[in-house]
């Protein structure tokens, strides 16, 4: 059986990566104020000037991550001074990971033997000061790193006082869905490390046809879409948060439907398909199931049915300790995956633990 010999070019796609989430559009729609407030505040490293250092909030799908990216590829065309380096939290979680993906993006080979964190700090300084680079820092899901137990937030400090302290010139982004995450620093950091924030409210259903529209017309041939499609995607998203990820996550799925069918154009039988797989896939505590550790991921699958108290999901997990289980809750509080609440029981005082509304 020959499973691709004979398989016919799309009739559906003319470019699919429009509608991926890396993908950085010509233009960034509905952001003119917190693109002006990005490109205001960046703006020194293009004249060899100490950049302020940004703090960027806003729900899920908001467009944070895409308009952060879009003001940075601007940047470095427009200058050869700034280096735009990206790392999400989430994915590399630690003092020296973040270190070392600086340096990476710097052109620097780690050597085989391994290096400390502070060395690999070091190191960092001597590349920018013998360079003139001006790193510009992204750090995607920057509240991922005060949920560690082993104070991986330090590594904010080391980078928000670099300027003060080893006298380079050095940019911080930080984007989080955690509106209070300011709060939360600590005052020796919050100060230089939020010289700047720019909310990102969510999408509202007209914002997201439009959005929807203009990636569509670049990923789709003429007349592959029904008229109807659209807005159906749009109110997925809308229903969700006014989440553009999400929204385009269905159109694409719902391209890949037709495809699969060798229908001629993507309708809303597509769509009505697939919209539960996006939203189950796509949402805020899929995205992070995929990277929590097995204790971690017990407690979340033991709350998806109905919040519990503490007793009972120690219950649920007897084979791990309660000092355990509590670490891990509190971990998962931080990270906004879950909130917990103190209610009188019958057995006196406890918790009741919820999965985060996100």
């Amino acid at each position: 059986m020959r499973l691709f010999s004979h398989s016919p070019e799309s009739r559906i796609f003319k470019f699919e990566a429009a509608l991926q989430p890396d993908y950085i559009p010509t233009e960034m729609e509905f952001r003119d104020a917190q693109l002006s407030s990005l490109a205001h505040a960046l703006r020194p490293a293009s004249e060899n000037r100490q950049p302020e250092n940004v703090l960027v909030y806003g729900p899920p799908g908001s467009g944070k991550t895409s308009s952060a990216k879009y003001v940075l590829k601007e940047l470095c065309e427009y200058s050869s001074k700034p280096l735009s380096i990206y790392v999400n939290c989430w994915e590399v979680p630690t003092r020296f990971g973040i270190f070392s993906s600086i340096l990476f993006a710097l052109g620097e080979m780690m050597p085989r033997r391994g290096i400390a964190a502070d060395e690999a700090l070091e190191r960092i300084v001597s590349v920018a000061k013998n360079t003139g680079i001006i790193p510009i820092i992204v750090l995607d899901e920057i509240d991922r790193l005060l949920a560690s137990q082993y104070e991986e937030e330090r590594v904010l400090y080391d980078l928000a006082r670099a300027s003060e302290v080893h006298g380079i010139k050095l940019g911080i982004l930080g984007i989080t869905n955690d509106k209070n995450f300011v709060s939360k620093l600590d005052s020796r950091v919050r100060s230089s490390l939020a010289q700047c924030v720019v909310e990102f409210p969510n999408y509202g259903i007209s914002e997201l046809k439009g959005i929807l529209l203009s990636r569509a017309t670049a990923a789709f041939f003429p007349d592959a879409v029904g008229p109807e499609v659209l807005p159906l995607c749009a109110a997925v998203g809308a229903k969700n948060g006014g989440d553009a990820r999400l929204a385009l996550n269905v159109l694409w799925r719902a391209g890949r439907e037709a495809e699969r069918q060798g229908a001629e154009r993507v309708d809303i039988s597509h769509v009505q398909k697939v919209k539960g797989e996006s939203v189950s896939s796509v949402g805020f505590l899929a995205r992070k199931e995929l990277q929590l550790d097995e204790i971690d991921a017990q407690i979340i699958e033991s709350l998806k049915k109905k919040p519990l108290l503490s007793g009972e999901l120690y219950s649920l997990l007897s084979k791990t300790s309660e000092r355990t289980i509590r670490n891990h809750l509190e971990n998962l509080e931080k990270m906004g995956l879950l909130s917990t609440q103190e209610i009188s029981s019958k057995d006196g005082r406890s918790r009741k633990i919820s999965l985060a509304k996100k």
